[in-house]
């Protein structure tokens, strides 16, 4: 099985901090952890105990496994990927919309595909 490496894991965290322009004090302030352990984090002297790697993986939009052992998220397309950001910075109240929106889009393509099919059915 694989160890937990607090460089690593640190190198990781900067990375994708970079990644997504923000600086450690808007990780704390996210993420409600302290200054001191962010910094304790970010230069390897600590690993994040499982509440803390979880607040951080969820203010970094990536998942737990790629902070701690550097899994990628998942195999989704780079659009599959931006419509999770995007939806993620929603409020609760417009992820319901959004939601609901794809919802009725779906049924329209569902509703198309089948009358599609029927006309294909009585032409044959």
């Amino acid at each position: 099985m694989e160890k937990l490496n607090s460089k690593e894991i640190s190198e990781r965290i900067k990375k994708i901090l970079n990644e997504n322009n923000m600086k450690q004090i808007e990780l704390s302030k996210i993420t409600g952890i302290s200054k001191n352990a962010i910094s304790n984090y970010l230069s390897g002297e600590r690993i994040p105990d499982t509440q803390n790697i979880y607040l951080i993986s969820k203010a970094l939009n990536t998942t737990i496994e790629n902070l701690l052992v550097g899994k990628e998220k998942n195999n989704l397309s780079i659009e599959e990927q931006k419509i999770i950001e995007i939806y993620n910075k929603l409020t609760d109240k417009n992820k319901g919309k959004a939601e609901m929106f794809m919802e009725q889009r779906l049924e329209e393509q569902e509703s198309d595909l089948k009358s599609s099919a029927l006309k294909d059915t009585k032409i044959s």
